[in-house]
């Protein structure tokens, strides 16, 4: 999408990483740990806080192609360099846009898109799924 917006009459965003909580000295040292330490492992997702629908909690935790060990600091950092791309990249996204995501995400914060300043002129609308949390569609 970034490439080519014109492409698109309009997005429908669900769950997105636009943002995470992360400190201004977590954001300044990723890159130093992730050169130095690529593996280390960094935050531990807690698997029920994708999904309140404990089946689907198994599934994830269960499935042998998955790793629930903790991110590590290379996956980290270019999630983290990701998203600023993505942040300063979306002034150039000018269809219109839909961002569907639940009010208990404790992955990714939805404060990008809500908040009154961000940088984009296109018209944007937030659905906030009380009481969802990372598992949307």
């Amino acid at each position: 999408m970034q490439r080519s917006p014109s492409r698109f009459a309009a997005a429908v965003l669900s769950a997105p990483a636009l943002d995470v909580v992360a400190s201004a000295l977590e954001r300044k040292l990723a890159p130093v740990i992730a050169s130095a330490l690529p593996k280390l492992p960094m935050n531990k997702l807690d698997p029920r806080q994708l999904c309140h629908d404990m089946s689907v909690v198994d599934w994830y935790v269960n499935d042998p192609l998955n790793s629930i060990g903790g991110v590590t600091a290379a996956l980290g950092n270019e999630i983290l360099r990701t998203i600023d791309q993505a942040q300063a990249e979306a002034k150039q996204f000018t269809p219109p846009l839909l961002v569907i995501r639940g009010t208990e995400d404790a992955c990714a914060i939805g404060s990008f898109y809500a908040a009154p300043s961000a940088p984009h002129s296109r018209p944007t609308a937030q659905n906030l799924l009380k009481a969802w949390n990372r598992k949307v569609l």
